[in-house]
């Protein structure tokens, strides 16, 4: 059942009052458990409104001792056209429902707000076109771009191309209102799903369909858009909410202390580009640092042989003690490192591993829908800067630093630790299995 009142927008259970101490009334509208704010224009003290009659009154705030009557009629008469202003734009909400009814069409409560909006705005105001769905979306990644890292601004960006051929491929033109819990099923469906499509060239290409972390990363960008439009006041679908965002526990791939020795003693003294990617690669792996902060590091973060600075990505304090290792690099760069970007540095890592050697098969499971599948790759292939944290918080578990430190030095939490960074070798699982219980795998061998 439908219902609309004047209400003042609260926060924290206060009315919400500009710098005059001032609340703007609202006329809200509910309908199917949903519900739409309408501006009234109308701004009163919060004290001069009867939430219960949904009514200004003032002259409930002034002492008749000190107003005579001359002065509260003054206020009476103000009062009542106010209120039926009020009462007016009450009314043209209820003359949209009833006409939506009697024409057969649901009075929901974006079909409510567009036809008031469209019929009833007022008309010494300069009326702002509606912006369309990828003209906010635009707007959406030009206020991220600065504010998150480049990896996510990247994904933001891929779920973009993905909606776009989403809308192409079912014809359809994106409205925010049809954002609903019916679009994420079919979105969902859309990108696993193997598509043809053309290129910029007009050349038919086809995009292989998502596995389940892709799926789930597409749409937490997804609703992290829709909440940036409901923050600032743009009305959204609020199936939104519902959405389900997928993640399975990946394959964690570091390298070992002994894979890290042979890196950091392998000849490179004639090329000089991979002796500057080797050494940021070690840093990293002795420092733990995100790629987002390793280029960050100079001078200045250094206090007593420890990096100390504030993570770009969480905002969380870090504070690493130099290696031996890391301490040389940094002194042999005159603590300024060779930064490059993070797509080469990972470019270059993958054939600086394959010339060490790190030629060894993975096999590594992907989720797509209900299903699993595997996939083979030799490990210089899967080495990439985020390796080099996870290789960091597996040498500190094997070297017996816990896990509640490790937090304390990266900014990370134990849980996303465990989860996601911590790897175990074999020879780990066998030192654990002895020192627990006093014999080992290989003690039985003769």
């Amino acid at each position: 059942m439908a219902t609309i009142k004047a209400i003042l927008k609260k926060r924290l259970g206060k009315p919400l009052v500009n710098e005059n101490g001032e609340s703007l009334i609202y006329i809200q509208y509910v309908h199917q458990a949903k519900s739409a704010l309408f501006s009234s224009r109308i701004k009163v003290k919060p004290e001069c409104w009867n939430d219960k009659k949904q009514i200004v009154d003032s002259k409930k705030e002034i002492k008749r001792i000190k107003a005579n009557e001359s002065v509260l009629k003054d206020i009476e008469n103000t009062d009542n056209l106010t209120n039926a202003l009020l009462k007016s734009k009450k009314a043209n909400i209820e003359s949209i429902v009833r006409r939506f009814q009697y024409e057969g069409k649901e009075p929901s409560i974006y079909l409510v707000k567009e036809e008031y909006e469209k019929n009833f705005k007022n008309k010494n105001e300069e009326k702002t076109p509606e912006k369309d769905f990828f003209t906010l979306y635009d707007e959406y990644l030009t206020k991220i771009k600065n504010l998150k890292s480049l990896s996510s601004y990247n994904q933001a960006q891929t779920l973009k191309v993905h909606l776009v051929d989403f809308f192409e491929f079912n014809k359809e033109k994106p409205r925010l209102e049809k954002i609903d819990y019916k679009f994420y099923e079919n979105f969902i469906q859309f990108l696993y799903a193997d598509i043809k499509k053309r290129n910029k060239k007009g050349e038919i290409v086809e995009r292989l369909g998502l596995h389940n972390n892709s799926v789930g990363i597409n749409i937490k960008n997804l609703k992290f858009f829709l909440t940036h439009l409901a923050n600032i006041k743009i009305t959204v679908n609020e199936d939104f909410k519902k959405f389900k965002v997928f993640k399975e526990k990946g394959t964690i791939v570091f390298l070992t202390q002994q894979e890290l020795e042979i890196l950091y003693n392998l000849d490179l003294a004639k090329n000089a580009s991979l002796e500057k990617v080797r050494d940021l690669f070690i840093f990293q792996c002795s420092t733990g640092l995100r790629f987002s902060d390793l280029k960050r590091v100079g001078p200045e973060h250094i206090f007593e042989n420890t990096i100390r600075m504030m993570a770009h990505k969480t905002k969380k304090a870090i504070k690493v003690p130099l290696t031996p290792k890391a301490l040389a690099i940094l002194q042999k760069y005159n603590y300024e490192l060779p930064i490059i970007s993070e797509q080469k540095q990972n470019s270059s890592l993958k054939t600086l591993c394959k010339k060490a050697g790190f030629t060894s098969k993975v096999e590594v499971p992907f989720y797509k829908a209900g299903n699993k599948e595997y996939k083979k790759y030799f490990k210089y292939e899967l080495i990439s800067t985020h390796c080099a944290v996870r290789t960091f918080i597996t040498h500190c578990g094997e070297r017996g630093i816990t896990a509640k430190v490790v937090s304390e030095i990266t900014g990370k939490t134990v849980k996303i630790i465990l989860d996601h960074y911590y790897g175990t070798t074999d020879e780990t699982i066998e030192k654990e299995m002895e020192k627990a219980f006093g014999f080992g795998i290989k003690s039985n061998e003769k």
